[in-house]
């Protein structure tokens, strides 16, 4: 459910005549460079009126105003009108923004230079005196930093990934002021090793981490994920678990949304529509590589996407109480500490001239790293795009936000991983693993991830995750199964009728469902994978 934060009358301009109070402030919009009153009437009980919103022009009709009570005859209105108008510099002024996160900038007409600029977020970064209203639009902002940055501090004690992850989160900021292109950071692992959590973790570094405009799901289509990232210039935005999606094949999706643009689509004057445009961090999760999910040319995602791989239940969250805490903590702390960051790297002048000293500064970052990764331009662009994260953790020490890097721990594990994602491109372009290591990889799977589906003699795949799985592993799903009957690992038909109705080989099984959780259908097609095959040195049931 929608939950629209109700207006306040703090700090509004009072007005009382004929014993009716009423509160009057003005909004200033960002996005539009318009303004409007916003009237509350205070009743005599107390209670308050939902606000009523209009321009100055409209404030002397009496039909508008009578919406909020019926004592409201034209002389009243005059007053009303007259006072307001009379006390216009004294009405305490708000401001809301209705599009776009991060950096924005007002291009000078005669120069063509990019002016002064402000950031969008859960407050106006670089802008004294700015009170947002409250709006469903703009970012979310509870609670206080310092309980949030004690618990980012317990969980990235001892742990690089997380460091990474959470430095990563801040250099959204980064790549959105230089106008970087998008990077996109994939964690991969099987469900329960904390990927949520830690994603949850790192959007409450800039809203709320149920906030619809940063953390959304790869169960969205391409097109909706182009509206939650357009305009955005700055602020991460988090994709949670490829499994909810229906894609078989990344590519397209992760090379659109690395590039920061969307397609150009003709409208009914056959122009060109304005494209949607963005610069930010892009966090999503998966069980599964989506490298193992994007066609045989992958070498190009190497400077687009890196993965990081989750194998132990421990590599992120120490144990299920962290995760609880980090539960707890982020429902009433968020918000907080992205906007102090940017403010910092305001109050420090980096902004200016168009981001003139940050730019120098990443600049040596850049070098450093290409410097020490060495090989060829693929290798080369990644660093441009990991430099914005060891920035990050370095202005976070400088600008003393209490947040405890380890910056030598973060470079060697960054150049770790982009050495790592190499080989693992290599992997998954080449190795297929033998049937029977294809059978432990498809039971383990089955025991984590449809276990709900198991029956007594048999795992229960869905076909699409069975298909997913068997090109993971380099096989095409038709020649998998019948490696598998080769080993009495599957068989045709839900039987081993070999056939179906019309004559044609049968493979699938037909699953009632309709008393499983969460299953809103009656039946679902799944491969069934029978348990009772022995491979020497292995224990399946472990």
């Amino acid at each position: 459910m929608k939950k629209i934060q109700k207006a306040s009358t703090n700090s509004m301009f009072i007005i009382e005549k004929e014993g009716i109070k009423l509160g009057v402030d003005i909004i200033y919009n960002l996005t539009t460079d318009r303004e409007k009153y916003r009237l509350i009437l205070i009743k005599e009980d107390g209670s308050k009126s939902e606000p009523m919103f209009m321009t100055r022009n409209k404030m002397g009709s009496v039909t508008e105003l009578k919406t909020m009570g019926n004592c409201f005859d034209g002389k009243f209105i005059d007053e009303v009108r007259q006072e307001i108008e009379g006390n216009y510099k004294d009405i305490p002024r708000k401001y809301e923004y209705t599009e776009a996160y991060g950096w924005i900038g007002h291009i000078d007409e005669e120069t063509g230079e990019l002016g002064k600029v402000r950031f969008n977020g859960s407050s106006i970064g670089g802008s004294k005196g700015y009170k947002l209203i409250g709006n469903e639009v703009h970012l979310k902002k509870h609670g206080l930093s310092q309980p949030l940055i004690e618990l980012i501090n317990k969980v990235v004690e001892n742990k690089p990934i997380n460091q990474i992850l959470v430095a990563a989160t801040l250099a959204s900021a980064i790549i959105g002021a230089l106008d970087i292109k998008s990077l996109m950071i994939n964690i991969f692992g099987m469900s329960s090793r904390g990927k949520t959590s830690i994603m949850k973790l790192c959007a409450s570094i800039w809203s709320s981490k149920n906030h619809n405009g940063i953390f959304t799901s790869w169960y969205n289509t391409d097109n909706a994920l182009v509206r939650v990232l357009d305009g955005n210039n700055g602020v991460t935005v988090f994709i949670d678990d490829s499994s909810k999606g229906e894609r078989k094949d990344y590519t397209n999706v992760v090379y659109q949304l690395e590039n920061g643009t969307s397609k150009g689509r003709l409208n009914k004057l056959y122009k060109i529509d304005t494209q949607a445009k963005w610069a930010t961090m892009i966090f999503s999760s998966s069980e599964l590589s989506l490298y193992a999910k994007c066609d045989k040319d992958k070498k190009g995602l190497l400077r687009r996407l890196l993965e990081i791989e989750i194998r132990n239940g421990n590599d992120l969250l120490d144990n299920a109480d962290m995760a609880e805490t980090i539960k707890d903590v982020t429902n009433n702390n968020y918000g907080n500490i992205g906007m102090q960051f940017v403010n910092a790297i305001m109050e420090n002048g980096l902004h200016d001239n168009e981001f003139e000293q940050l730019r120098v500064l990443y600049n040596e970052e850049r070098r450093n790293l290409q410097s020490k990764i060495g090989g060829d331009g693929i290798y080369q662009g990644m660093a441009e795009k990991l430099a914005t994260i060891m920035l990050a953790a370095k202005l976070t020490e400088k600008f003393g936000l209490g947040i405890e890097f380890n910056t030598n721990v973060i470079e060697l594990t960054l150049l770790k991983l982009m050495k790592e994602n190499s080989v693992k491109l290599l992997d998954s372009e080449q190795k297929k693993p033998t049937i029977n290591e294809a059978y432990i990889e498809i039971c383990s799977y089955a025991k984590r991830s449809c276990s709900k589906y198991d029956r007594v003699d048999r795992h229960n795949i869905p076909v699409a995750e069975f298909t997913e799985l068997a090109k993971y592993m380099n096989y095409e799903a038709m020649e998998l199964k019948l490696e598998l009957s080769n080993i009495g690992a599957a068989r045709f038909g839900v039987n081993g009728s070999g056939y179906s109705k019309d004559g044609n080989v049968e493979w699938d099984n037909t699953l009632n469902v309709s008393k499983v959780e969460g299953e809103k259908s009656q039946s679902k097609k799944v491969i069934s994978i029978f348990k009772n095959i022995i491979i020497e040195g292995v224990d399946l049931d472990a």
